[in-house]
């Protein structure tokens, strides 16, 4: 929010989808998940405002959050692998009771 507030350079109240948008600009040079998470936080916050009254429109309704390509697939180990990474380790722990 500190990033996105000293971008925007003004109230939460005078804030516009126009700011939004030069904020998402800002942000080219990081990885699409971060991207995705600092422009959600900020409409989560705008719409918050919105709901509660302080704020008179969502201005961050129409801001859409880039697509996150989804990399989980790419992070699972094959039983093979976990098999070999457990033989290989030099002090296992002991299961069960003794």
């Amino acid at each position: 929010m500190v990033r996105f507030q000293a971008k925007a350079g003004k109230p939460l109240r005078q804030v516009t989808l126009a700011d939004l948008q030069d904020f998402a600009d800002s942000l080219g040079d990081r990885k699409p998940a971060t991207w995705a998470r600092m422009l959600s936080s900020v409409k989560s916050l705008v719409g918050f405002g919105c709901r509660i009254g302080y704020l008179p429109v969502d201005v961050g309704r129409a801001l859409r959050l880039p697509a996150v390509p989804a990399t989980l697939a790419e992070r699972i180990l094959s039983e093979a692998d976990v098999q070999r990474m457990l033989s290989l380790e030099p002090n296992p722990r002991v299961t069960g009771r003794s």
